[in-house]
């Protein structure tokens, strides 16, 4: 199975940087979430792979928490 990049981004935040990798196979695309941290000199990397046919429920579901969290930081900070 051939796997071709279709894009890449990443950001830094402290010890952590997130890269979020869009790619394609010869069944479809897909969206990896990947997470490295570095503790202690020593990297770990933990993976979240959404596949084409639930990469919308999953872009649903993420909407509505970043709603929720958005509501809650206007509520403890008024």
């Amino acid at each position: 199975m051939s796997k071709k990049s279709l894009f890449s981004t990443s950001f830094k935040a402290g010890r952590r940087t997130y890269f979020f990798d869009v790619k394609s196979s010869s069944n479809g695309f897909y969206l990896i979430i990947s997470e490295v941290q570095t503790i202690k000199g020593k990297e770990r990397k933990d993976r979240l792979i959404i596949f084409e046919e639930h990469l919308d429920n999953f872009l649903e579901k993420l909407e509505e928490v970043s709603s929720q969290l958005k509501k809650a930081k206007l509520y403890f900070h008024d």
